[in-house]
């Protein structure tokens, strides 16, 4: 067969271990099934968070991955608050925007000089360093680095097609200015919005009506568009009526069947307490409050027919204090951070899944989390714990589960102590069953990229 190259600028890249890292490196693995090439420009690992090189050996070896320098101002703020409060920023950002999931600024408990030091003079100076060297995001010195490195790589090889994916949005600006330079035709994926994501509304109105100028150009720019969710590409329409509506496009996130190849298979156990299991951040505005105190009251009334939690994935210090309570009644199991690999092994055993998002904005209810579809395709049940969204309807329209909100806390004791009861006997309800989830397949996801790019090479938009 013979390829054609794609430039793929993906600032999240294994082994860095973040969420975003997922669809670029599916796509970079099965891209050369349907004639693609690819070259992936990437950031050298970086921040606090844990590595995991085990996913890179899923590339083909002759996926060329070039690692761009990525230098910091919060390299610098690292050193000032690790001298004056023993904290790093850098973590401190991942709370405040991983756990609160607003973007504002995490507060200090607490009345010390140190805290009272943050709270009053670092956290606002910093905000305003961040709004006026952080543009669009806090990867823009990694953005020159990167547009260097692919330059490099457009100078030596003849590339075809440029496919760009954000967060960060610093990604899409390296590829807008290769796709001007070289004249490449250039597909953007945005796996969250840009200036309507929640976070960009504490933002100063000068800096948002700034960001969106450079938003709307990055639009008109791009040959083709592509949103994870259909309400997420509705939603662009509406905002952006300048950009024709025959450039979006939908490509969900989904699971690799390689993933499960030897994962097992679920195994009753009915002598074994109902286990539930999350996997990934706990955000706050959602229903996992609720779920933890109907767990800590079932423990309390029955606590040898009470279900057990098991959380896989980082804790935050109010969160591990919370489930510190529930680890005593014997009602938690914390296994940390693992590797990916272990991951679908421990979806395919589990009872039931755990599935709760974050509340609020109107674009947050078209966010899919990406864990979604691996959950489906282990097909175990899901119980969800918030809003009604696209979520809640996959997980309906699959017929994978339940679906609660967050203030339904009888029915959702009801529904727990109706589970315990089903393990017991060995009747637990099995999750979605494979012909519902197909089409989520990683494999199928990376045709309709493949579409993308040649649409994208011919001129086409839709």
């Amino acid at each position: 067969m013979t390829h054609k190259s794609v430039l793929i600028i993906a600032h999240d890249f294994p082994p860095i271990r973040t969420s975003g890292i997922y669809r670029p490196l599916k796509f970079a693995k099965y891209l050369p099934e349907f004639g693609w090439q690819p070259v992936v420009v990437s950031a050298q690992p970086f921040g606090v968070g844990a590595l995991d090189d085990s996913m890179l050996r899923e590339l083909p070896a002759d996926v060329e991955v070039i690692r761009a320098e990525r230098p910091s101002m919060l390299d610098w703020e690292a050193r000032v608050y690790k001298r004056l409060l023993r904290r790093d920023p850098r973590e401190l950002t991942r709370v405040s925007k991983s756990a609160d999931h607003t973007g504002k600024p995490a507060p200090a408990p607490g009345t010390s000089w140190r805290n009272l030091l943050l709270r009053g003079v670092l956290s606002p100076a910093r905000a305003l360093l961040q709004h006026a060297l952080y543009f669009p995001d806090d990867a823009n010195l990694w953005a020159r680095h990167a547009y260097q490195a692919a330059a490099e790589v457009v100078g030596r090889r003849k590339i075809d097609a440029i496919f760009s994916t954000s967060s960060p949005a610093s990604a899409h600006l390296v590829a807008a200015a290769l796709s001007r330079r070289f004249s490449i035709p250039w597909v953007a994926d945005f796996r969250d919005p840009w200036t309507r994501n929640i976070p960009k509304q504490h933002d100063p109105a000068l800096r948002r009506a700034i960001e969106r100028r450079v938003e709307i150009a990055v639009l008109r720019r791009a040959s083709q568009i592509i949103y994870i969710s259909d309400r997420l590409a509705e939603l662009a329409r509406e905002a952006f009526p300048m950009v024709p509506a025959s450039k979006f496009h939908v490509i969900e996130n989904g699971y690799d069947e390689s993933d499960f190849s030897g994962a097992g298979a679920y195994c009753a156990s009915p002598d074994q307490p109902l286990t539930m299991l999350n996997v990934g951040t706990i955000y706050r505005s959602t229903g996992f409050e609720s779920l933890l105190a109907v767990i800590e009251q079932l423990h309390a009334d029955q606590p040898s027919l009470a279900p057990r939690l098991e959380h896989v994935g980082p804790l935050f210090s109010d969160q591990r204090q919370r489930l510190a309570k529930l680890d005593e009644l014997g009602a938690v199991s914390l296994s940390g951070v693992v590797s990916h690999d272990r991951i679908a092994a421990m979806m395919v055993r589990a009872d039931v899944h755990v599935l709760t998002v974050p509340d609020g904005a109107v674009d947050r209810p078209a966010n899919i989390p990406g864990k979604l579809y691996e959950q489906l395709r282990s097909g175990r049940p899901i119980l969800y714990v918030g809003p009604e969204n696209d979520t809640s309807r996959h997980i309906a329209n699959a017929d994978a589960g339940w679906v609660f909100r967050a203030e339904q806390r009888e029915e959702l004791a009801t529904k727990l102590t109706e589970l315990v009861a089903a393990k017991r006997i060995g009747s637990l309800p099995h999750g979605a069953l494979p012909s519902r989830v197909g089409h989520f397949e990683r494999r199928q996801l990376t045709r309709l990229l493949s579409d993308r790019l040649i649409a994208a090479v011919e001129g086409r938009t839709s």
